[in-house]
């Protein structure tokens, strides 16, 4: 907050648009959408004695900071916390918000409804949450975080180049980690663990998972009985303790029940079908060169 500026509930019918020179603009303490409806502001300059009371439809403070406020928040290089509605801040942090969380470059924490942070981070959201470069975390809905990491989350995770762990609904990761997932975990290039549903990792890990694990460059463990139950996939990754339909072609799978697949991998102690084509491992038989596939 800017010297000499305070901010209070007043009654007002128009946007703030008042500049001061020498002076920062604060808004908050309103509540409505992108058209608004409610939001109340006074904002005075103790030094320059004036003072201005507005009716705020939309917050925006592309270098400051907001706070405590209801309804669409716009700082693409600030800080925003507490809110609730659409809150953006491409390089700024959006804190304990309920609507719509937009921060590509920033952090969304706490929040309700649509979060979106493509290089930021996202925690204890509910709603649909989006950081392709950031971080999602304790979240509830679609999370979507393709270089970031998501976490606690319950309905569709997605982060490709990022982090996933303790969500339920759909993970995706291409190249980040799921861990303690439920529903569909895509990680190809990243790690699934704890998961139940589908999990996809085709150069990641996927660990403890129930469902369809899919990690075709990547690692998948601790899938067995309890942990992991349907069809597991990590062409170049590692697949153990898996029941289901586990497939590595350049990876390794152990201790797994149903069909593993692992031409280029390595499979042990694995109960069901063993296909291994080249430069493969059947229980402890490494194979190079050529395939020689084993009566499993």
């Amino acid at each position: 907050m800017a010297a000499g500026v305070s901010v209070g509930h007043v009654a007002g019918n128009q946007w703030f648009s008042h500049r001061r020179k020498g002076h920062g603009i604060v808004t908050a303490g309103a509540t409505g959408d992108a058209r608004g409806v409610t939001g109340l502001l006074l904002l005075s300059d103790g030094l320059k004695g004036w003072s201005h009371t507005e009716q705020v439809p939309e917050l925006t403070a592309p270098m400051g900071v907001l706070a405590g406020a209801t309804g669409c928040l716009t700082a693409p290089m600030g800080v925003l916390a507490g809110a609730a509605g659409c809150l953006t801040a491409p390089m700024g942090v959006l804190a304990g918000a309920a609507g719509c969380l937009t921060a590509p470059m920033g952090v969304l924490a706490g929040a309700t409804g649509c979060l979106t942070a493509p290089m930021g981070v996202l925690a204890g959201a509910t709603g649909c949450l989006t950081a392709p470069m950031g971080v999602l975390a304790g979240a509830a809905g679609c999370l979507t975080a393709p270089m970031g990491v998501l976490a606690g989350a319950t309905g569709c995770l997605t982060a490709p180049m990022g982090v996933l762990a303790g969500a339920t609904g759909c993970l995706t990761a291409p190249m980040g980690v799921l861990a303690g997932a439920t529903g569909c975990l895509t990680a190809p290039m990243g790690v699934l663990a704890g998961a139940t549903g589908c999990l996809t990792a085709p150069m990641g890990v996927l660990a403890g998972a129930a469902g369809c694990l899919t990690a075709p460059m990547g690692v998948l463990a601790g899938a067995a009985g309890s942990g992991a139950a349907g069809c597991l996939t990590a062409p170049m990754g590692v697949l153990a303790g898996a029941a289901g339909c586990l497939t590595a072609p350049m990876g390794v799978l152990t201790g797994a029940t149903g069909c593993l697949t692992a031409p280029m991998g390595v499979l042990a102690g694995a109960a069901g079908c063993l296909r291994c084509c080249p430069r493969g491992n059947y229980g402890s038989a490494w194979v190079k060169g050529k395939s020689r596939p084993r009566a499993g």
